[in-house]
Formats: structure tokens, C-alpha cells, sequence
């Protein structure tokens, strides 16, 4: 007998043959998501320095818009796309732990045990159990410092979203940020993988950048991110030296501080950016140094680089998992006088057409 293909007008599905082929996406079922901030920050886009913050805003504003449910707790001055916001912490407990200081010029003050984060603690626990309800999720964005609270909410589907630190999780489900950063932790903890465990790598916002195919005049190289030297901050600077090229140092910490010696005249820093004047400078740039000596479990500064249609000069040993062959340009550590002379030699070529030719 041959096979019949029937429709019918307003299903989702059309069979013949026995076979049944769905030709829409069935009804998405909506969900109640709890969002746990970041205890010492607020959730803000200024607030771009802290990737988990950022991965919590970005979160509720994708998640709101497919229709879920967001209930955040935070600070009472965040701004998050949410269904309901949940005030427990504020300016007041901030300066009580951490006293007055610019986090913009210095790197976040914070610890696990700080009255901040226990009290935020303690305040959700209590909120939380005003409001869960079957099946819902609790979402611990600050890994290992919400473990308190996922330990009180047994009952919730509790994850840990995006593991972007090297601690083991302190939740029955784990996401972790690469496939880098998991076996790290599966071979530091000697664990065999668990069902329960999955890699979605970090997720941007396209309103957040601008593409150029074209840099800005006079050409700079740029370097995003903490002022420390495990982020390769030594490097970069000779690479401008030696290249003569102008590099523009943004980000948090004290240069002189952390790196040991007075920038030279070939470095700019240009202090803490805010998202829209990260897009336009990462987007001028010549290209994005990154050459890390830091084990990055991901580097969002590439993949916004990327964005903005900025070429990456990093270390393929740290990005190669996320970044590919082809995006960026590789830099071994094997003999630095090499590297820049190939550096010097490719320079004209990286300003005419944003991308990379040669190989080291």
C-alpha cells in the first residue's frame, strides 16, 4: 500500500508512511528560572569586568524574551531583564564589608565568607522559600559561594550555569564554560564524567558590538582585561615596543602595581571601559593582543574582539578549543625575538585587510 502524507492545518506534525515528521518545533514549555547574582557586585552592564555578572544579565534578558519566568536576587540597583527583581543587598552592606574603593581602578574585593556574600546567603535562602515551586531551577552563578543556598533548596533542579573557575561544582548539574576547563577539573578531582554534566560555551550579546572591517587611524593595538601579569600584559607591551605600534591598555589594577615598572611611552591606559566604549575601541583596534599565560577555561575578550571584526594575535595553547585555526594568529613562546620580527613583517598586512596571513 502506498504511503499516505496527510496534514492537518494547525499541527506540528505530518505522517506518511509511519514515519512522522515534525515540520515546526513543538510548543516550548515555559519555565521559572531563580537567578542568583554575583554577591559583591550588581547586575549591571557596567559592571562588564565580572564575566559571571555579565552571564546572569545576559541570561535573564535571553530567557524573559522566550517567554520564562526570571525571578533575580541581587543588589537593588541592578538592571536585569527579570519578572521579578529581589532586593537583598545594597550600597549600605557593600561599604560595611568592603569600605570605601574605585573597583573600576582596582580588582573586585571579595570572599566567600565576607559578611557580604553570608548575608546575601542567608537573605536568599529565606526569599527563595517564599517562591520556588515545583521543577523550578536555581541558577548559582557564583559556583561554590551559592553552595549554601543550593544545599538549602535540595527539592530545586539546582545548577551551576556557566563554570568559568577551576574549584570543583557544588551543584548536582554542571555547565561548564569548555571542554578545557572540564577535564581540568575531572582530572584535578580524579571523577569520571557525570550524565549530569555539559559544556555550552559563553553567549554574547549582539547589541553589545559594532562590526568594522576597517581599523582606525593612527593604528593601536589593544589589550582588554585585569592588568596582571598571568594575562600576558608583559608580552603585549613588547610587542608594541618592538613594533613601534601604539597599544591601548583597558581594564582593572594598578599598572605600575601589578606588572612591576612605569608603562613606556608605546603603552596608553586608558582605564575601565564602559560597554559602549569598549565596542568602539575594540573595534578601531589594529587587533586584540592576548597572550595569555593564564589556563582561560574560555576568553570572552576574543570572542567580543571577534564582534567587532578585530583580528586576535594570542597563545593557540590557551584558545585553540574555542577560537579555531582560522580566526586568529598563534604566538609560541618559543624565542620572543622571533615572534616579533614576524610581528614587524605582518603589521601592514594586519591594517589592510583585518586578517592574518602567516603562521609561527
Amino acid at each position: 500500500m502506498p504511503s499516505v502524507r496527510k496534514t492537518r492545518k494547525g499541527n506540528n506534525m505530518q505522517t506518511g508512511g509511519g514515519e512522522l515528521i515534525l515540520t515546526k518545533p513543538p510548543p516550548e514549555k515555559k519555565l521559572r528560572f531563580h537567578i542568583l547574582a554575583v554577591p559583591h557586585t550588581i547586575t549591571r552592564k557596567d559592571y562588564s569586568a565580572c564575566a559571571y555578572t555579565q552571564k546572569a544579565l545576559k541570561f535573564g534578558k535571553m530567557m524573559m524574551r522566550r517567554g520564562h519566568t526570571i525571578i533575580h536576587y541581587g543588589h537593588n540597583e541592578s538592571e536585569i531583564e527579570c519578572t521579578e527583581q529581589v532586593s537583598i543587598t545594597d550600597n549600605q552592606l557593600f561599604l560595611e564589608t568592603y569600605g570605601h574603593y574605585d573597583w573600576k581602578k582596582e580588582l573586585f574585593k571579595h570572599d566567600i565568607h565576607d559578611k557580604c556574600n553570608t548575608t546575601f546567603n542567608k537573605r536568599a535562602i529565606e526569599e527563595i522559600g517564599k517562591r520556588k515551586q515545583k521543577f523550578d531551577f536555581l541558577l548559582c552563578f557564583w559556583g561554590i559561594g551559592h553552595a549554601e543556598i543550593a544545599n538549602a533548596h535540595p527539592d530545586m533542579i539546582c545548577v551551576e550555569p556557566g563554570i568559568g573557575c577551576f574549584n570543583p561544582p557544588s551543584t548536582p548539574f554542571s555547565i561548564y564554560e569548555s571542554y578545557s576547563v572540564m577535564n581540568y577539573v575531572y582530572g584535578q578531582e580524579r571523577w569520571q564524567p557525570k550524565w549530569t554534566d555539559a559544556v555550552i560555551p559563553n553567549y554574547f550579546d549582539l547589541d553589545d558590538f559594532t562590526f568594522s572591517a576597517t581599523p582606525a587611524k593612527p593604528h593601536y593595538f589593544m589589550y582588554l582585561g585585569r592588568i596582571i601579569e598571568s594575562k600576558g600584559i608583559g608580552i603585549a607591551v613588547e610587542i608594541a615596543k618592538r613594533t613601534g605600534i601604539k597599544l591601548k591598555v583597558a581594564g582593572q589594577g594598578n599598572f605600575k602595581a601589578n606588572v612591576g615598572f612605569e608603562p613606556p611611552p608605546e603603552v596608553e591606559i586608558v582605564g575601565y571601559l564602559e560597554p559602549k566604549e569598549r565596542d568602539e575601541m575594540l573595534r578601531g583596534a589594529l587587533a586584540l593582543l592576548a597572550p595569555t599565560h593564564y589556563n582561560e577555561p574560555f576568553g570572552g575578550v576574543t570572542t567580543e574582539a571577534l564582534l567587532c571584526g578585530t583580528p586576535i594575535i594570542l597563545r593557540k595553547i590557551i584558545f585553540r578549543e574555542l577560537l579555531g585555526i582560522a580566526v586568529a594568529t598563534w604566538i609560541s613562546l618559543y624565542g620572543p625575538q622571533k615572534i616579533f620580527i614576524r610581528l614587524i613583517g605582518a603589521s601592514v598586512d594586519i591594517g589592510q585587510k583585518r586578517t592574518f596571513h602567516w603562521n609561527v
